[in-house]
């Protein structure tokens, strides 16, 4: 027996959404994800990462999100921690993220932001206290 495309798709959504919502049953204090999503085409990314916002918004269970997409922390979070290479230590750290809006470029502006962070040469012994949206922004 043969499996079509659409049903295996549909599956592993399914699939990750259930093992998602099992590990929340026994209400952990820190739900730590670890590129729970980083093998998964865009459009299932996509899907999951609503799957995720949505029961976080039902729960409101603490979620330490490990990714290396810049666009999904900004979409899924509402504090970054950005880390140095070698030997990680906190780079910079981003509040405020929740409050972004992806319709008026200020997520946009964001990822220059933090790319900017990320691969401007510096010292690490510095930790940068980065609000997501500046007190003078035209938002």
């Amino acid at each position: 027996m043969k499996l079509s495309t659409s049903f295996a798709f549909v599956g592993m959504i399914a699939f990750a959404g259930v093992a998602m919502a099992a590990s929340l049953i026994h209400r952990p204090e820190l739900f730590l994800m670890d590129e729970p999503f980083a093998a998964l085409d865009a459009l299932t990314r996509r899907r999951m990462q609503d799957e995720l916002l949505q029961l976080w918004a039902d729960t409101r269970f603490t979620v330490m999100f490990v990714t290396h997409s810049i666009a999904e922390a900004i979409r899924i979070g509402n504090r970054i921690l950005l880390l140095s290479p070698h030997p990680g230590r906190v780079r910079a750290e981003i509040d405020g993220v929740d409050r972004i809006d992806p319709h008026d470029g200020s997520a946009a502006r964001l990822e220059a932001r933090i790319h900017d962070l990320l691969f401007t040469e510096r010292g690490t012994e510095d930790v940068d206290q980065v609000d997501a949206i500046p007190e003078h922004a035209d938002v």
